[in-house]
């Protein structure tokens, strides 16, 4: 017997208003009838650096709905902690919540901890709007800030 998972959603490297770790890339988001997946990966920088997921990491909707984190795999969940082998190694993770009330166009995820906090504000879901975004920062590397402005 084979698994099938139908994503109802799936948005590519979305666009978001602010992120920390600065090493940390939202891969892809993903969206069922029954769970969020949140595919990222973080980059270390330091020598003997270390990383976990605490367990009362959740998403907050646009809708002001809060959704405690259900699962990780790729990462440990605090106290016990992910020891990077060497600066600039990459490990890639996925945080799993229950899914997102219908319509969401947006959320947050909030990590409580004592030390390298993950946090990602507004963490957009809707496509038109990431791609308008994508477009505005390909003019500006284009260095076109007339077209990125009237986009």
């Amino acid at each position: 017997m084979i698994g099938l998972q139908l994503f109802a959603q799936q948005v590519v490297k979305p666009n978001y208003g602010l992120k920390s770790p600065e090493t940390v890339e939202i891969i892809r988001v993903r969206i069922t009838d029954s769970e969020t997946f949140v595919d990222m990966n973080i980059q270390n920088r330091v020598s003997d650096g270390y990383f976990c997921i605490d367990e009362n990491t959740y998403i907050e909707s646009s809708g002001g709905v809060k959704l405690k984190l259900k699962k990780v795999s790729g990462l440990p969940l605090c106290p016990d902690s992910y020891k990077f082998k060497k600066v600039g190694e990459k490990v890639y993770f996925t945080l799993v919540f229950d899914n997102l009330p219908t319509g969401t166009a947006w959320f947050d995820i909030v990590e409580y901890c004592d030390d390298n906090c993950l946090l990602i504000l507004g963490l957009n879901l809707d496509e038109e709007i990431n791609n308008k975004i994508n477009a505005a920062f390909s003019a500006m590397d284009r260095l076109d800030p007339e077209e990125a402005i009237n986009i």
